[in-house]
């Protein structure tokens, strides 16, 4: 499987995963963090502060906790649909 089919595979995972349990993406987010390098790091703060307008050292943002809960309502997760349930995909069907 090549690079962009393994992203793609990766992004519909993890997009599952949030939309049928959006309680996993905080402890989802930490994990991906956790492995990222200081330059992948860096793009992410770009990213976040560019494309979503999140100041992630903001004031209001001292903390780690306070980061993660300002990138997940930037994202519309809501718990108030919650499902216990995820559905993998066929991988040799995408």
């Amino acid at each position: 499987m090549n690079l962009e089919q393994r992203k793609a595979n990766l992004i519909y995972e993890i997009s599952s995963l949030i939309n049928d349990d959006p309680l996993s993406a905080p402890v989802l987010i930490e994990e991906l963090v956790e492995v990222m390098f200081d330059e992948q790091i860096d793009h992410m703060e770009d990213v976040i502060v560019n494309h979503f307008g999140v100041e992630i050292y903001g004031e209001e943002t001292n903390d780690y906790s306070s980061k993660v809960d300002a990138l997940v309502d930037s994202m519309g997760v809501t718990d108030k649909e919650v499902s216990t349930i995820h559905r993998r995909k066929d991988m040799d069907l995408l």
